[in-house]
């Protein structure tokens, strides 16, 4: 149960962290979606260096970025970013750096697993 200093949790349990915000999606959207993240010593130039050390977000169909916690506790950008459209490819750079630079933190469950 949150008290005045713990803040809200998500119904899995997650705070309201970047983490918790892109496993509440993943939760809801299942397979579609897997966990990413990066600390940002491991991807510099990212607004993450001013920041926090790090940030996780949730990638659905291996395509679109979707991240409540950067444009709704961050106040820095769209929250929704489709990595195949040229339209988007300089913001995604700011946020999130190279892809290369991220980390699963919580893969797509398999068909016949449980997710995390």
């Amino acid at each position: 149960m949150p008290n005045e200093h713990s803040g809200a949790t998500f119904p899995n349990g997650a705070g309201l962290y970047c983490t918790g915000f892109a496993l509440e999606i993943q939760e809801k959207l299942g397979d579609r979606v897997a966990v990413y993240g990066f600390f940002a010593e491991d991807n510099p130039g990212t607004v993450w260096d001013r920041l926090a050390n790090g940030h996780d977000f949730a990638v659905i169909d291996d395509r679109f970025i979707v991240d409540p916690w950067v444009s709704d506790m961050e106040q820095e950008g769209q929250g929704v970013y489709d990595l195949e459209d040229d339209d988007d490819t300089a913001e995604i750079a700011r946020l999130y750096g190279a892809r290369a630079n991220w980390d699963v933190v919580s893969p797509a469950p398999t068909p016949g697993r449980p997710g995390p």
